[in-house]
């Protein structure tokens, strides 16, 4: 994995000029953070796999920065969103002039689920991170490349049976490859943030059916009782979303396709998809005799 460090002066110089042009600040304790090293950039771009046939989405893209990367790869389209309506006519003056692209007000995670673009590139604020990830498991996307904190990125790619594996390292998983391309030191940014973050990149496994919201739904309940077994966690989930009890509740269990005798953090990513399917059959059992329900919820 590649290390980045350092920012390019020049650089900074002048996007601290432009930004002070349109009254814009950085607000640091939002996680903002300007990416300001033209190689790590580069490899944002370049790791796409950005092609002329390509719809493009950039989620907080600031003041442009990267966004330069992405319009020197000419896809078919480009839309930038942003929420800051200071940054919006930024970047409605730097790129509004060029047809293929336009500029969003709007939130990031107001735009996912996206169904319409190919390609998500971004470094996207630190704090919208988890929602973020869920949004993305639901799109259909086919390559996405971003930037998060070293320790978020870690649970993104951990292993089962390590302590980082959770709900959102399944989510991820089930619906993309993820690789980790280059650890970005926090010299990188500008303002400098207390952390290093890692730059990784997603291509499609599975495409968002039915059973990816089944998991969205199913995953936080479980692994907040991360060391039970999958049958112990899965009946209080049972209850109190289908309203299931004995002898039915353990009739449903007993017909898994997947062990529950095994420890919810010890499953791997593909048996939980075999689980969300069996858990969909289930609620359309459900929905069916009772003329409604379903499984993207919580208790």
């Amino acid at each position: 994995m590649r290390v980045f460090a350092g920012i390019d002066r020049e650089m900074l110089e002048r996007y601290r000029l432009l930004m002070a042009e349109y009254g814009v600040s950085l607000r640091k304790e939002a996680g903002q953070h300007l990416l300001l090293n033209p190689e790590a950039l580069d490899l944002m771009a370049d790791s796409a796999g950005i092609r002329g046939s390509d719809a493009v989405l950039e989620v907080g893209p600031g003041p442009g920065n990267l966004t330069e990367r992405i319009v020197e790869k000419r896809p078919k389209s480009l839309t930038l969103v942003e929420r800051d309506r200071r940054f919006v006519r930024l970047l409605e003056d730097r790129f509004g002039g060029l047809e293929w692209v336009e500029v969003v007000r709007d939130s990031a995670l107001r735009v996912l689920p996206d169904e319409d673009h190919a390609v998500m590139v971004s470094n996207p604020p630190y704090g919208i991170s988890s929602r973020l990830v869920v949004g993305l498991s639901l799109s259909r996307f086919e390559r996405v490349v971003l930037t998060f904190q070293q320790e978020f990125g870690r649970r993104l790619t951990a292993s089962p049976g390590t302590p980082a594996y959770g709900s959102l390292s399944v989510l991820t998983q089930v619906r993309y490859d993820v690789a980790q391309l280059a650890l970005l030191r926090a010299s990188c940014f500008y303002p400098r943030p207390k952390v290093d973050t890692v730059m990784l990149l997603l291509r499609s496994r599975n495409p968002p059916g039915p059973e990816l919201r089944v998991l969205k739904g199913v995953l936080p309940h479980i692994f907040s009782r991360r060391k039970r077994t999958l049958r112990a966690a899965l009946k209080g989930w049972l209850r109190g979303v289908f309203g299931l009890e004995e002898p039915l509740l353990s009739e449903v269990l007993a017909q898994c396709p997947i062990s529950t005798d095994d420890r919810v953090y010890k499953i791997p990513p593909d048996e939980y998809l075999e689980l969300a399917s069996f858990l969909k059959g289930v609620s359309d059992e459900v929905a069916g005799g009772r003329g409604g329900g379903t499984a993207d919820q919580g208790p």
